[in-house]
């Protein structure tokens, strides 16, 4: 029994080592298979950055033929007149918008987006927030425009969404009356 168990010890101890040999083989490929995967795209990088080079000295050698045959050309009067310089476009104008989306934040802090006509007034602002809100009152709350926070109080009435400037969107603000903000 004595022997049987020292020639599994033995046989044991040579397959730990036989394992031990295959780790190391297989690390080994491993770091052999890297390196070179490492050495190969270094020398891809490397012909990239010539191919580069390559291409932006081509670029340069193009341009500057480009530049000494013009040259030579305005020297000579023979070529073509140099370009005038570009007119500055006009000023883009701004197009007419014949509806308003206005985003309203509400008392309990909730938003709610509007639409209206441009020639809408702020009364009619007005009267969609007060019956949005969950205890309508006409009287106990004032719009404010962001991000200036300009009240649109009663001298603000009768006028336009396009007349106040919020045309083609606005954010709005409700705010309790009585209430600086």
């Amino acid at each position: 029994e004595k022997e049987d168990e020292k020639t599994r010890e033995l046989q044991r101890r040579e397959q730990g080592r036989a394992i031990q040999q295959l780790r190391e083989k297989t690390e080994d490929y491993q770091r052999k298979k890297a390196s070179e995967e490492r050495r190969r795209e270094a020398l891809e990088n490397k012909k990239a950055r010539d191919r580069q080079r390559e291409l932006i000295e081509q670029d340069k050698k193009e341009r500057r033929a480009a530049q000494a045959a013009q040259a030579a050309s305005v020297q000579s009067g023979s070529g073509p007149a140099p370009k005038p310089p570009p007119i500055p476009s006009q000023p883009v104008k701004r197009g007419t918008y014949d509806t308003v989306m206005l985003r309203v934040r509400l008392l309990d802090g909730t938003a709610i987006t509007l639409r209206f006509s441009a020639k809408d007034t702020v009364e009619s602002v007005e009267q969609r927030v007060a019956a949005s809100l969950s205890t309508p009152d006409l009287h106990g709350f004032v719009l404010k425009v962001i991000p200036d926070m300009k009240e649109l109080g009663p001298t603000c009435q009768h006028q336009t969404l396009e007349e106040i400037g919020l045309v083609p969107s606005g954010t709005l603000v409700v705010i309790r009356r009585g209430v600086q903000g």
